[in-house]
């Protein structure tokens, strides 16, 4: 439920359901691809579900990329085991800032900054890599906000990285309040999509979100930080290793990724 997610915000969007595994199983086993990604939101939401998903999956032979909240490393070993044996390769998680402040702001309960380095870390353990998202402009950003974010993110030893600018979707808390204080200064959907400014910051300028943004998005995405990153991540193996090299290589060349 952030403040600034169209998903959960929408009709429905915060009930979880569980689809029946034997159904999930049944789908993949009819799947001619080896290498999958789930668009489910979290499954670290209900842990136990997963873990039952994972140990169906054991022997499918299947590769994939899943989506988790930053509190990963609070699941529990055995987690992290089964989602390694049942081909998992790589974690999204949103870490949205590495401020607690703006995490409180948003209202996004999973995340504790202080944990960042420790869950990655533990991901990295047990033979997977970390793809993580971070967002500039909320109301408790200030000027350093890009320095430090890409400091962290370097400590972090993240494996791919994107970042993007607070956009208060329609729908959302988030354009509601902005709305209200009468922020927000553009309704040209067309820019409505996380690159671009189309409100006003509060402790910064529009413009100076927009570039920031920008370069540190250039910085994660430079030549030598992603060769670093698929280089360090051939250890896991080359499937994991692959995985590296195609997340970087979309986030870089595909619009919108």
């Amino acid at each position: 439920g952030c403040e600034f997610c169209s998903l959960t915000n929408s009709r429905f969007g915060n009930i979880y359901r569980a689809r029946p595994i034997d159904q999930v199983i049944e789908e993949l086993q009819q799947t001619p691809q080896k290498y999958l990604s789930f668009n489910d939101n979290s499954l670290t939401v209900n842990c136990d579900y997963t873990k039952q998903l994972f140990r169906a999956m054991k022997d499918l032979d299947k590769k994939f990329f899943c989506n988790g909240n930053a509190d990963i490393g609070t699941k529990g070993e055995e987690f992290l085991r089964l989602a390694c044996d049942a081909g998992c390769s790589m974690w999204h998680i949103g870490f949205e800032s590495i401020t607690q402040e703006a995490i409180q702001e948003i209202g996004k309960s999973t995340n504790k900054v202080n944990d960042y380095i420790a869950a990655v870390k533990k991901i990295h353990d047990h033979g997977m890599v970390v793809a993580g998202n971070f967002m500039f402009g909320f109301d408790a950003d200030t000027h350093d906000i890009f320095d430090t974010t890409l400091e962290m993110i370097r400590r972090i030893d993240l494996d791919v990285c994107a970042c993007a600018v607070v956009t208060p979707l329609p729908g959302t808390p988030l354009y509601d309040r902005l709305s209200v204080q009468n922020r927000i200064f553009s309704r040209d959907w067309s820019k409505y999509d996380l690159h671009t400014t189309v409100y006003q910051p509060k402790n910064m300028t529009v413009a100076e979100l927009d570039t920031r943004t920008e370069e540190v998005n250039q910085a994660v995405q430079s030549t030598s930080f992603n060769m670093r990153n698929v280089l360090r991540s051939l250890p896991l193996g080359v499937p994991t290793m692959l995985s590296t090299w195609s997340r970087n290589w979309s986030i870089k060349h595909i619009p919108g990724w």
